[in-house]
């Protein structure tokens, strides 16, 4: 994923997330891994609910919802690159929430920062 942001236009240059919009023609390697990160996300809400419910339940299901509908949004009108940083940004913020849930009190607020930075 950081690989096809990487080799981008739109690589550190936000303007071109949005230069000869709609992308009509993707690679395959594009096609084939938006289609399987929107498979893997609508997954992950099946998973959630089967479960046992932990007590970040409605964060980790709406954050599950809104990515799955953003990355199908992307891919569906055009904007793949954006939805490519989309995937990139959750990885971040995915690695962050699953971390915390170690509640160890130095990690949290080294990640809290780590993810201030990032995003």
């Amino acid at each position: 994923m950081q690989y096809i942001y990487y080799q981008s236009p739109a690589y550190l240059n936000l303007r071109e997330l949005w230069t000869a919009w709609p992308d009509r023609e993707i690679t395959g390697i594009m096609k084939g891994y938006m289609i399987a990160q929107l498979g893997f996300w609508l997954q992950q809400l099946i998973v959630i609910n089967i479960e046992e419910k932990r007590k970040d339940h409605w964060q980790m299901f709406t954050h599950h919802i809104v990515t799955s509908v953003l990355i199908y949004a992307s891919y569906r009108y055009g904007h793949t690159r954006v939805g490519n940083l989309i995937l990139v940004l959750m990885d971040v913020s995915d690695l962050v929430l699953g971390v915390r849930e170690t509640e160890h009190p130095i990690i949290c607020l080294l990640l809290n920062l780590l993810s201030c930075f990032v995003c």
